[in-house]
This record gives C-alpha cells, structure tokens and sequence, in this order.
C-alpha cells in the first residue's frame, strides 16, 4: 500500500502587533539596513545579520511585554540618543541598564543593539528626524 500522505505543515501563528507606545524602537531596523548598505567589510555585514537576528529577539519580547518597565525606559532613551545622532548617550544608557541588574533580561538583544551603535558611529550612518 503506499504510504499516506504527509498531512500539510500547520500554518505558523501571525505574530501580535508590537505595542503601539513601542513602535518608535523599530527605528533600529532602520539603522540597520543602512549600516549594512554602509558597510564594505565582510565581518561587518555577518555582525549586522547577527544584529538584525537580536532585534527580532528584542520585537518578539515588545510583542509579548515581557520587558520591565526600566528596560522600556532604558530602550526609548536610546531611540531618542539615537534621533539626536549621540551614540555615545546610547551606550552610556546600556551600561546603566547592564550595570543596574537586568543582564539577564537584555542577555538575548542589548549585546546586537550595542554591536549596531558601535558600526554606526564608526561608518557615520545617523537616521534623519521625523
């Protein structure tokens, strides 16, 4: 007899909306794209992938609200550092964030949020304001 058929893959669940207060942090996929488009050296493009994997990790935490309120804060403050083109304010504000306990919680995406301020500021790419 031949053997049945494979019963179709089930359809992946649609990811929730991330929450609208949260939207203004997916400018980092804008960040970086344009640094992948800046980039010209290889290893820079595979930290970038590696990063563009991170912010999927930090947009499915968003969607989920699973973050605490000083890591939302913490995340905002950058997005505006970011929109005033101070990446050195960024990263002050990660090392507070790490320094102020919540490693744990920002172990799966600040590390890719970091790598990507740190190639911005070095192939000078800033995002306009809106």
């Amino acid at each position: 007899p031949a053997p049945a058929p494979a019963a179709p893959a089930p359809e992946p669940e649609p990811l929730a909306p991330i929450p609208t207060e949260h939207l203004p942090i997916q400018v980092l996929d804008m960040l970086q794209s344009r640094c992948v488009q800046a980039a010209n050296h290889p290893q820079t493009r595979r930290k970038l992938d590696d990063v563009h994997n991170k912010l999927q990790i930090l947009y499915n935490k968003l969607r989920k609200e699973v973050l605490s309120a000083e890591t939302l804060q913490g995340l905002h403050h950058i997005i505006q550092f970011i929109r005033q083109y101070d990446y050195q304010s960024c990263l002050q504000v990660i090392s507070g964030l790490i320094a102020g306990g919540s490693f744990a919680e920002l172990a799966d995406f600040m590390p890719g949020i970091k790598v990507l301020l740190q190639v911005a500021q070095q192939t000078g790419v800033y995002i306009e304001q809106q």
